[in-house]
């Protein structure tokens, strides 16, 4: 392999029931699925956090974007506080 070159990994997950439009719709009764790729590095440290956990990839990302998704509406929220009480000082 030349040392630009890349290997792409294509993970399918499934969409959830509110992220469906009219142009993904249900078939079959599963829902549509999507693909991501992702670089050797992240690739390797999906499957080693997965052989760690005893996880799907699928279960995998679901988890760690959901935890990440948590974190983003905390410091969301306190960054909307913080500015509230910014205003309302005297």
């Amino acid at each position: 392999m030349f040392a630009n070159e890349h290997t792409i990994y294509h993970i399918s997950a499934e969409i959830g029931p509110m992220e469906q439009t009219e142009s993904t719709p249900k078939t079959q009764g599963r829902s549509p699925r999507r693909s991501l790729a992702v670089d050797d590095e992240t690739f390797q440290a999906l499957l080693d956090i997965c052989k760690f956990r005893g996880w799907t990839k699928i279960e995998a990302l679901k988890r760690l974007i959901g935890e990440e998704n948590d974190k983003v509406a905390r410091e969301s929220e306190q960054r909307r506080v913080e500015s509230e009480r910014a205003y309302s000082r005297p």
